[in-house]
């Protein structure tokens, strides 16, 4: 009989310290929204060593008055936590900073807003 409880406890004891996963979500689903004057692409994690990690690889093509709004598609990955983000801008070689931002996992719309090369991010 004390087996038979130590089993029914060690098997509780694993499966409730292994779901964690189901109470907090660490997946992110990021889709990129172009609400500015300039076609965008590659929304990025900027490293602590000034490195460049692609989150959503898509080009968003410029608002046009027809839709309002110009989308990517959306793109999973494991990131949660407080981050600097970059995009790039079409014929610009150089990365634009959009500033520090956290992700808390589930489904985020990061809109990306400006003119002229100054540019901001909300994360939706």
């Amino acid at each position: 009989m004390k087996s038979v409880k130590f089993l029914f406890f060690l098997f509780t004891g694993a499966f409730l310290s292994s779901c964690t996963h189901w109470i907090i979500d660490t997946e992110t689903r990021i889709q990129v929204i172009n609400k500015t004057d300039e076609e965008i692409y590659g929304l990025s994690v900027v490293s602590q060593k000034k490195e460049l990690i692609v989150l959503v690889p898509d080009t968003v093509k410029v608002l046009d008055t027809v839709k309002k709004e110009n989308f990517s598609e959306v793109y999973q990955n494991s990131w949660v936590g407080k981050f600097k983000f970059a995009i790039f801008v079409k014929n610009s070689p150089d990365s634009v900073y959009l500033g520090e931002h956290e992700l808390k996992g589930g489904s985020v719309r990061a809109e990306i807003t400006g003119e002229h090369k100054v540019f901001k991010m909300v994360l939706k």
